[in-house]
């Protein structure tokens, strides 16, 4: 994937729940670049990705963390990550929220 899922409805063509996917602090100003939010309901149904692709699983992050021990290679140059990115992986992983 290229960008940050931002999807309402999950690959079969259902609505995702709106109690299931949200948008960082409620402003849709943050969609163009950061995508929506998801549920460990929503993710687990693993219909959340287009067909094809999945989100990773922990030992999926782990292999790449090991891979990458720096973590400033996987982070897009941003000034949220304070001179801590150089994303010289070009991962280009963006500091992108959390929900409740």
């Amino acid at each position: 994937m290229a960008a940050n899922l931002s999807v309402t409805h999950y690959n079969d063509g259902t609505p995702i729940p709106t109690t299931d996917v949200f948008v960082y602090n409620n402003d849709n100003s943050y969609l163009p670049n950061y995508g929506r939010l998801y549920s460990w309901t929503a993710v687990n149904t693993d219909k959340l990705c287009p067909i094809g692709s999945h989100v990773p699983s922990k030992e999926e992050w782990e292999a790449l963390f090991q891979h990458y021990p720096d973590g400033k290679v996987l982070k897009v140059a941003t000034t949220a990550w304070n001179g801590f990115a150089n994303n010289q992986s070009k991962f280009s992983a963006r500091p992108g929220g959390f929900t409740d």
